[in-house]
């Protein structure tokens, strides 16, 4: 038997799971890992496998963007590229989170540098056959910081937003976001969730600086999801946060694997490319509010007192 056999038979039942809740669109959530991480797992057995199962995230990536860009996919794909944009919002969620993440919303979020936001205004009405909405919009002002000019342009029922970032990167926006699920992100080719630890398992927690901002109907981006939970601090864990904690400055530099929660579907778009001379940092929290982190503000308390 070939090594790559006695390695399927160490995971039969989640490559079947994997294969059948894609193919049935099965819409159970419960609290295990969701499909798109699971397709990671199970493709790090065997190069077989990986050729098994590489057709599902494209396949899932065309289903959600070919409805917004019609027959003319492609070249979306590669003008993003070509210009560093990135996908943000409910499109993100659903390609990470699939059946589990359910979002009505039709719009489509992109993050821009701020060099090439005319030119994304020009293919958006040129090649997309959008037009601009007749109320002009300003970016959130939780977001405001991070980006200085926003549109949105629609065709029948679907919208395109258009953020531009400010003279630092598309990450400088992300890590702005209002929560650890907003801070999520995609390219044609790979997706990021900047909190696998909470975002992939249907959790979600507030930014301290932005996210008691977005209250009532002035609530955007994960905010309003139904099926993520928003925990008040990490404690839901059980467990030591590890590089999930909150109160960690974190780094897309250390973001290259898919425990990190970096999954690519195809290296020509590789969404690493985006974190290439990035020296953008962040963190959630001044504090951690967990009793099994080392960083738990209790326990830092207590030892300032004891000392």
């Amino acid at each position: 038997m070939s090594d790559s056999l006695v390695q399927y038979h160490v995971y039969p039942s989640i490559l079947r799971d994997c294969l059948l809740r894609d193919a049935r669109h099965d819409r159970r959530v419960d609290h295990a890992p969701p499909l798109f991480a699971d397709i990671f797992t199970v493709q790090q057995l065997s190069r077989e496998i990986r050729l098994w199962t590489r057709f599902v995230p494209q396949r899932r990536f065309k289903q959600i963007l070919q409805r917004v860009f019609d027959g003319s996919l492609e070249r979306f794909v590669r003008i993003m590229h070509d210009t560093g944009s990135i996908i943000t919002g409910s499109c993100t969620l659903n390609m990470l989170l699939g059946d589990s993440y359910d979002s009505s919303s039709s719009d489509l979020n992109l993050i821009v540098p701020h060099e090439h936001f005319s030119e994304r205004i020009t293919y958006l009405k040129e090649e997309g056959g959008y037009i601009d909405v007749e109320k002009k919009e300003s970016p959130h002002p939780s977001v405001a910081s991070a980006c200085s000019r926003f549109g949105r342009y629609h065709k029948r029922h679907l919208s395109v937003t258009l953020s531009q970032a400010s003279v630092t990167v598309p990450l400088r926006t992300i890590v702005c976001g209002n929560t650890s699920a907003d801070m999520t992100f995609m390219t044609g080719g790979g997706v990021v969730t900047s909190y696998p630890d909470f975002t992939l398992h249907g959790k979600n927690i507030r930014a301290e600086m932005t996210g008691y901002a977005c209250t009532g109907e002035s609530q955007i981006g994960s905010l309003k999801a139904n099926n993520l939970v928003l925990e008040s601090d990490s404690s839901f864990l059980g467990l030591p946060c590890r590089r999930s904690c909150p109160s960690v400055w974190q780094s897309f530099t250390e973001y290259v694997h898919c425990e990190d929660g970096v999954y690519n579907w195809d290296t020509d778009f590789n969404v690493r490319r985006v974190f290439k001379g990035c020296g953008v940092e962040w963190k959630l929290r001044e504090g951690c509010v967990n009793s099994q982190c080392e960083r738990d503000v209790n326990k830092l308390d207590q030892a300032i007192l004891s000392y």
